[in-house]
């Protein structure tokens, strides 16, 4: 299956076809270099070594790699795996029918199945559901007894019953605020700084549950009051049992009363159920009003209080000015920045693929400067998105005609077919095709969703350039560009937003990288919000317990505690499980659907290497597969450059 070409949509007539006769010239790059791969992999069989020396190669070989990336437990079992899989002694184990070919490719196709887990949400790929989608090898090639590959299924056959709770176990104590100060190390934000973190949560939720205090129960109201009318009648204007007298009138307070103020209003004393229902509506108050506050600090702590100065601005070194010329010099431009040249780059392979430009020693030739380069460049770039959306401007009329060309291939296999079940396969596939792209609909429309589509693959290419291109281990990379594989499928726009959702929380739980540099103006400003932001709440705490006696103090002590409670044990497993278990059950269907991105064939002639993972540059996509000794998937095998007409028809 992976040696054979792409798909076609049989009865397709000349105007679909032949105008791209000359699409296979530019996709010779990635045609030659997965030939290079299998020869890679076909040598990487040969090696050989028992379970414990691929232990020991993996350890040394990769030391430096999980070093670079901080503690990466994930994909450090993964690579582990993947090291015991290219084990020759490990595809000897298995017990291969004749049907099924070599042990050799049962053990590529075993490595595939665990990249593919690795480029989904961690739910995802423990699900009963998803899992059932992927061949058991274990079954239809069961290995040898009293081998590692035997040993290792009957592991895994053990620990499927306990994959939830234990994923539950291990991202509560990743993601969770408080637990992670404690079982999660993290190179670039040191457990000192994850405590004081915690201990501001806290201060702002005693603030919280002050000012909740306050707005439930009106702050000295009846002490206020000085005649029985008065106090008899007044109502709180704030809180749940508004309707409810909030005052008493003691008569004789004046006789019992040994210490002062001995004022005869004085507060009712509430039901048992009514403190119940005061003190609940009281915390839940606070959780409302802290959650903001807390990450509003936290945000401003970790992006800029914690960064570095940026080193023009250290004044404190010699031969940087003053700190007065610190605070004049300008922000840097976006031009410099990592993320503006990681979309330049995406934008640049966009433009190579769809064979607007061709590269020279010192800068690109346009091929289509009548239609793709007609939008002039920016002469300053204010962000990275605003270049993703240039380059996805320069790119538009060329996809828009490719899509055209896909259509016209449909039209044109639906007018020579009379198969019922051809014809609904057709229908769905042009649904499908003008779902994506509104090629159905108007023609500024139709421009506009093409713009936004190519803008949204650049900007996933670019992180990917940014995050993983020069760093990582190939595991990683891998995995990464199954991500992009898979993002391509997601045709919903919920589904793809939650995907890169998940996506984001995988980069910022692997991830360990440092804080970008800020400038010293930005640098003083924070701080001086993470000042207000701390020390105006510890300031209203200490004026607000010097007015309460000392059982209104262990009232608002216990009501604190409860939204304490609340937070750190209801609100934020709520928050894990809900990002982490419910949102990506949202990709479920299609999951299942797709389960392996890799191997899907695109059923057209016209090629269309617009989307995220044909933005990457080949060569390293082919180095990175390398390097696992495996193909690069069919999916990006079948992509490539193609050369547009140079001509086009009144119909685009």
């Amino acid at each position: 299956a992976a040696a054979a070409g792409p798909a076609v949509v049989e009865g397709g007539s000349g105007r679909a076809g032949g105008s791209v006769a000359g699409g296979s010239v530019a996709g010779g790059t990635l045609a030659g270099a997965s030939v290079a791969a299998g020869s890679v992999a076909a040598a990487s069989a040969k090696s050989g070594g028992s379970r414990k020396s691929a232990r020991s190669k993996y350890a040394t070989q990769s030391a430096s790699k999980r070093r670079s990336l901080g503690t990466n437990a994930r994909h450090d079992r993964l690579e582990e795996k993947l090291a015991l899989r290219r084990d020759a002694s490990w595809a000897a184990s298995r017990q291969v029918s004749g049907g099924l070919g070599d042990a050799e490719a049962v053990a590529r196709v075993e490595q595939h199945q665990l990249l593919v887990s690795a480029a989904l949400p961690p739910y995802l790929a423990v699900t009963p559901q998803v899992r059932r989608r992927q061949i058991d090898l274990d079954k239809i090639a069961p290995p040898g007894e009293g081998t590692a590959a035997h040993a290792e299924a009957r592991r895994s056959r053990s620990t499927r019953r306990t994959a939830i709770a234990r994923l539950t176990t291990k991202l509560l104590k990743a993601d969770h605020r408080i637990l992670n100060t404690i079982f999660v190390y993290r190179e670039h934000e040191s457990r000192p700084t994850r405590v004081f973190l915690a201990w501001a949560t806290l201060v702002l939720i005693f603030w919280a549950e002050a000012v909740a205090a306050i707005y439930v129960t009106p702050f000295r109201l009846c002490e206020r009051l000085h005649s029985e009318h008065n106090c008899e009648e007044a109502k709180a204007p704030t809180g749940l049992f508004t309707s409810r007298g909030q005052c008493t009138w003691d008569q004789d307070r004046h006789v019992t009363c040994h210490r002062k103020p001995c004022d005869r209003c004085q507060d009712r004393n509430p039901s048992s159920s009514q403190e119940l229902l005061e003190n609940s509506w009281e915390a839940f108050i606070c959780v409302l009003v802290a959650l903001p506050v807390i990450f509003l600090f936290e945000w401003v702590w970790m992006r800029w209080v914690r960064a570095p100065v940026r080193a023009k601005d250290r004044f404190w070194e010699a031969g940087h000015g003053s700190i007065l010329d610190a605070l004049e010099r300008e922000e840097d431009d976006a031009d410099d920045g990592d993320d503006v040249k990681a979309v330049a780059a995406a934008g640049a392979h966009l433009l190579q693929n769809l064979g607007q430009v061709v590269q020279r020693d010192f800068g690109v030739v346009g091929l289509d400067l009548q239609d793709a380069l007609r939008v002039a460049p920016p002469s300053t770039v204010r962000s990275a998105k605003e270049l993703a959306e240039w380059y996805a401007v320069l790119a538009t009329v060329p996809v828009c005609r490719l899509v055209l060309m896909r259509r016209r291939e449909l039209e044109d296999a639906r007018d020579e077919s009379d198969d019922v079940d051809r014809l609904a396969n057709l229908a769905f596939l042009r649904k499908d095709l003008d779902r994506d792209w509104h090629c159905d609909r108007s023609p500024a429309a139709f421009a506009r969703r093409v713009s936004t589509q190519l803008a949204a693959a650049i900007a996933l290419a670019a992180r990917y350039e940014e995050k993983f291109k020069d760093r990582g281990s190939a595991v990683q990379r891998s995995a990464a560009i199954y991500q992009l594989l898979l993002v391509q499928f997601l045709d919903k726009p919920v589904e793809r937003a939650v995907y890169r959702r998940v996506m984001d929380m995988d980069f910022e739980r692997d991830l360990d990288e440092p804080l970008e540099a800020v400038s010293l103006r930005s640098w003083l400003f924070a701080s001086f919000a993470a000042f207000v932001l701390i020390a105006g709440p510890i300031a209203f705490l200490l004026f607000f317990g010097r007015q309460l006696t000392a059982k209104e103090q262990w009232e608002w002590w216990k009501v604190a505690m409860i939204a304490i409670a609340i937070i750190v044990l209801v609100v934020e497993p709520l928050r894990i499980l809900f990002l982490n278990f419910i949102l990506p059950k949202v990709l479920i269907p299609k999951i299942k659907h797709y389960s392996d991105p890799a191997q899907i064939p695109m059923p057209y002639r016209t090629r269309l290497p617009v989307f995220a993972v044909d933005l990457v540059d080949p060569a390293h996509v082919v180095e990175t597969f390398d390097g696992l000794g495996l193909p690069p998937p069919r999916r990006l095998r079948e992509s490539g450059g193609v050369f547009l007409p140079r001509i086009s028809g009144g119909a685009d």
